[in-house]
């Protein structure tokens, strides 16, 4: 049997009522703890890459460290949030899609650097431009607010072709800044939500 086609106000009403959703999910489950850590945690590997990177001149540091810090962060959410949380609203589940999505080609651009023989590191550029079109679409999805954190990555990818060398360094800090960021927002809006001055709106 057909259906109607949908019309733009239909489109409009369902992303916001997704939108919402998401929202009201991430107040109630607290998502800002995961990212609170997982914050930490990427800085604390990242000054360890860096560490590594200056005084070894090696790649097999960075070979273990990547996935161990992935799995650890995959550990943290199911331990934070539950095992199934990226099922708790629809917009979980796109938007874990899109960061798996960055985070495979992340692994692709530094083999590919690998794989040039080139000395140097500029896949940290290619991180950064993909972390800046993962939060764009984050943006699209969820609200406006989110191009912050895909600024914020582009400006850290023109400070890293000026101090290449601390390119470890500096990725660390960038995420630790925008997922704080993101972490006291939600903390901001539970104590709106809280004080009933929240309607659940999620507009960035």
């Amino acid at each position: 049997m057909a259906h109607a086609p949908l019309s733009v106000d239909d489109l409009a009403a369902l992303q916001s009522e997704l939108r919402s959703d998401l929202l009201r999910v991430a107040l109630r489950d607290r998502w800002e703890r995961p990212l609170l850590a997982i914050g930490w945690l990427h800085l604390l590997a990242f000054a360890v890459h860096q560490g590594a990177a200056m005084a070894l001149n090696a790649s097999w540091p960075h070979l273990i460290l990547w996935p161990a810090e992935v799995a650890a962060d995959v550990m943290l959410l199911r331990l934070m949030l539950g095992p199934s949380w990226w099922r708790s609203t629809p917009l979980a589940g796109v938007l874990a899609r899109v960061w798996i999505t960055f985070l495979i080609l992340s692994f692709n651009a530094v083999t590919l650097n690998a794989m040039t023989g080139l000395g140097l590191r500029w896949y940290f550029l290619v991180w950064a431009g993909l972390a800046s079109f993962g939060f764009a679409t984050t943006a699209w999805l969820c609200g406006v607010g989110f191009l912050i954190p895909a600024f914020v990555m582009y400006f850290s990818s023109l400070a890293m072709v000026r101090w290449i060398e601390w390119s470890f360094l500096l990725q660390g800090i960038t995420w630790w800044l925008v997922l704080q960021g993101i972490a006291l927002w939600l903390v901001r809006r539970r104590l709106r939500s809280d004080s009933g001055a929240d309607d659940f709106a999620f507009d960035g």
